[in-house]
């Protein structure tokens, strides 16, 4: 068996490299193909379809070759060859169960890059009119357009659903991640800040991803840790979610995804924002801006918080004697300090990828977050001060089992993209709070 596993691990190796090489001129011959036929290429393109078969093999052979050891287990009362199995095959780095699927994801990506940025930067969306600027849909894309990481997540999470908007949320397998990353990329393109560049300074292009030491997702290395808290009573929270259905939460105008008294959010980047009094639901929410490694004393009121230490996140208010944050650190803070019944019931930390659609205008838009490698930790705000944050988070903390992917469509986009959803058995429809409810009652 020994000469075989090491055959085995020399054509797992030359397999790899020969598939990324098949990948690369797979993807130069689409360019050059498009750009003859000036057409759209990414209907020509079949990257994407060959990396969800691959991925939906590698699957089938994993659960293939379980189900073997285990009637083999059952039937022979031998317990050593599981053992030997995976020492001798599966945890060889040429072996079929290593392959990185995320090195031909990002691939793909670069390709979407490249195409996009040659015949999709005419289309690119502006920004919308002063006129629509109290729609949902231009609050959000306004985030998306001018905003941080931070301020996406809480446009989406404060912004009440329009009149024609809906939302939708699923559960997915983690071996099915990468199927359906392709399968958005199909219809969006990932999320980048203000100060990003692209190729050809399009809009629409797909940007470089971000790599640091926080991004160890092995299939999205796109990802961004990020995380937020609830922060309400707990049986006042409880009550509130018990309150309605899962479809009108989605479907009902008016609706907020945030349904505690307050939340806090924060990023990879250290940005991060507290944002309270949403039971009121009004118009003009005033988020508190501060830095993540300050959340632990900004929620705790009985110690005194000197906000002149945020005044750094952002060089606009330098110069400014009252700047805007440090008047909403103060209300925010004053609120929390009223509230006493309110505080962090539940925290949640994962490891997020940002999506636009390729369609968005100001008269409609659809957005979505995949989070993958989810954690929660009711004292998760007490582990945000050092640059390791995301260890001390995930230390003692209790593991969701799936990625969660939420979609958001407002105005006159098309719902296509959530009707494939639906159909799709790559995922399964739920709801947010049962990640919440699934922490508070493990």
């Amino acid at each position: 068996m020994g000469g075989g596993v090491g055959t085995q691990h020399q054509e797992g190796k030359q397999g790899k490299r020969r598939l990324e090489r098949a990948l690369l001129c797979h993807t130069r011959d689409t360019v050059a193909q498009a750009s003859i036929d000036g057409g759209d290429p990414l209907t020509q393109d079949r990257a994407g379809d060959e990396i969800r078969s691959l991925s939906r093999f590698q699957v089938t052979q994993q659960m293939g070759f379980r189900k073997i050891l285990k009637k083999y287990r059952r039937w022979t009362k031998d317990k050593t060859l599981g053992s030997r199995f995976s020492s001798e095959v599966t945890s060889l780095e040429g072996s079929f169960y290593q392959l990185d699927l995320g090195i031909l994801l990002d691939k793909y990506i670069d390709v979407l890059d490249v195409l996009r940025a040659i015949f999709d930067a005419s289309g690119a969306s502006s920004s919308p009119p002063a006129a629509r600027v109290s729609s949902p849909s231009s609050k959000i894309a306004q985030a998306v357009n001018d905003g941080s990481e931070v301020d996406f997540d809480l446009a989406l999470s404060i912004t009440p659903l329009g009149s024609r908007g809906s939302k939708a949320t699923y559960w997915i397998p983690p071996d099915q991640v990468v199927e359906v990353e392709v399968l958005l990329l199909r219809h969006m393109r990932l999320r980048h800040g203000p100060n990003v560049s692209t190729p050809n300074g399009s809009r629409t292009a797909t940007p470089k991803r971000s790599f640091s030491s926080l991004n160890v997702d092995k299939c999205l290395s796109n990802s961004d840790a990020t995380g937020f808290l609830v922060l309400d009573q707990p049986e006042l929270f409880a009550i509130k979610q018990n309150a309605s259905t899962i479809g009108s939460s989605e479907e009902t105008a008016g609706t907020m995804q945030a349904k505690a008294a307050g939340n806090a959010r924060w990023s990879s980047s250290g940005d991060a924002t507290v944002i309270v009094g949403l039971e009121a639901n009004k118009q003009s929410l005033r988020p508190a801006k501060l830095k993540r490694k300050h959340m632990a004393a900004f929620l705790d009121t009985d110690s005194p918080f000197d906000s002149q230490q945020d005044y750094g996140l952002h060089e606009e208010d330098d110069n400014k004697s009252n700047p805007p944050s440090n008047v909403n650190i103060t209300s925010t803070r004053q609120w929390l300090a009223e509230q006493k019944h309110v505080k962090p019931i539940a925290g949640v930390c994962s490891k997020r990828t940002r999506f636009v659609s390729l369609q968005n205008s100001s008269a409609g838009g659809m957005w979505a977050t995949l989070d993958s490698d989810i954690c929660m930790k009711d004292s998760l705000h007490l582990d945000l001060s050092g640059e390791e944050w995301l260890d001390e988070a995930r230390s003692n903390s209790k593991r969701f089992p799936h990625a969660v992917l939420e979609v958001r469509r407002e105005g006159n986009h098309s719902s296509t993209l959530i009707q494939t959803l639906d159909r799709s058995h790559l995922v399964r429809h739920r709801n947010l709070v049962f990640v919440i409810q699934h922490a508070n009652q493990k």
